[in-house]
Order: C-alpha cells, then sequence, then structure tokens
C-alpha cells in the first residue's frame, strides 16, 4: 500500500512537470525576476532532521506590458536568492497562465521522479500478487 502511494505521488509530479514544461515549449519566454520564495516544511513532525522547501514566486511583464507573478510548483531546499532571474513561458493567449521555464536540475528530478514512480508502483503490484 505505501509503495503505491508513493509510486502515485512521484509519477503525479513528473507528469506535473512534463506538462508544464510542454506548455512553456509552446509559450513566449521572458526574463523574470525571483520576488519573494514560498517556504514549506518537509517530512514528518518532529522529525530532528526535517527539511525545509523552498519554491520560487517569480514577477514577469507580458508582451503588453502587464506584470504577473508565477509561483513554482518545485520546490528544493536550497532557497532561491530574491533578485535572480528565471525564465518563464507563458501563452499569448492568456498572459496569466504562466510556468518557470526548467533548468538542469530540475530536468533531472522529473526523470528521477518518473522512475522511482514507476518503480515504486512495479513493487506495489508484484507485492499484491504475492
Amino acid at each position: 500500500m505505501i509503495l503505491a502511494l508513493i509510486g502515485t505521488a512521484a509519477l503525479s509530479a513528473s507528469i506535473t512537470a512534463f506538462v508544464q514544461q510542454r506548455r512553456a515549449r509552446r509559450g513566449v519566454i521572458v526574463t523574470g525576476t525571483v520576488v519573494d520564495v514560498s517556504t514549506s516544511p518537509g517530512g514528518r513532525v518532529g522529525d530532528a532532521h526535517r527539511t525545509t522547501y523552498h519554491a520560487p514566486i517569480v514577477e514577469y511583464t507580458d508582451a503588453a506590458g502587464a506584470t504577473h507573478r508565477v509561483a513554482s510548483r518545485l520546490s528544493a531546499s536550497t532557497r532561491p536568492d530574491v533578485g535572480a532571474s528565471r525564465q518563464v513561458a507563458y501563452r499569448p493567449d492568456d498572459p496569466s497562465r504562466a510556468v518557470l521555464v526548467e533548468r538542469g536540475s530540475e530536468r533531472a528530478a522529473k526523470w528521477a521522479f518518473l522512475v522511482v514512480g514507476l518503480a515504486a508502483l512495479a513493487g506495489a503490484v508484484v507485492a499484491a500478487v504475492r
């Protein structure tokens, strides 16, 4: 049961990342600025080694001059620098719908989640059959 939950969560994260980057390839790409950071706790409550996860909130300007903000759906233990530049892709017909363009480490994470998700689900199926 736990393997199935882990597999489902990992596959969900991977699919979300793949869909976002597919949208990014079809969008207008502009450079935005990290203006804030969303922070959330990870791990179990009471865990001495509990990690805090951070996701950048990026402000960008569309072709019409309107300013928008987009929060990354991926978070990491490394806190992004406020003021740093990030590439943003938005739909020309709806500039308020945007995604952050992935970087190298995010690309690797997307594939890692896919592999872990598939392996965990395969393990859950094998365990259920036994």
